[in-house]
């Protein structure tokens, strides 16, 4: 299963860490590099959480302290979707 989520927001994390603990959930678009690639300034909201998937991304959001929503990269979640479904 493979779940798409790019929020990076407290309850995102706890979610994504419930997914792969419980369903072996792999991130897409879910890590720091993808993070920091994203253009925001919307604040983080609440206190970051550990993301064992990616140490690294609860590291960036610390240090960045703004939040990414599913629609910012939109165009990109599609296309990795759409070239799934062409393999």
């Amino acid at each position: 299963m493979r779940v798409t989520r790019t929020s990076t927001c407290r309850s995102s994390s706890v979610e994504a860490s419930i997914l792969q603990l419980r369903l072996g959930w792999q991130r897409r678009r879910f890590d720091a590099a993808s993070y920091r690639a994203v253009p925001s300034s919307a604040p983080l909201a609440g206190q970051v959480r550990p993301t064992p998937w990616d140490p690294e991304l609860s590291v960036a959001m610390e240090r960045r302290g703004v939040r990414v929503e599913e629609e910012l990269v939109l165009a990109e979640l599609m296309a990795d979707l759409k070239l799934r479904t062409s393999l």
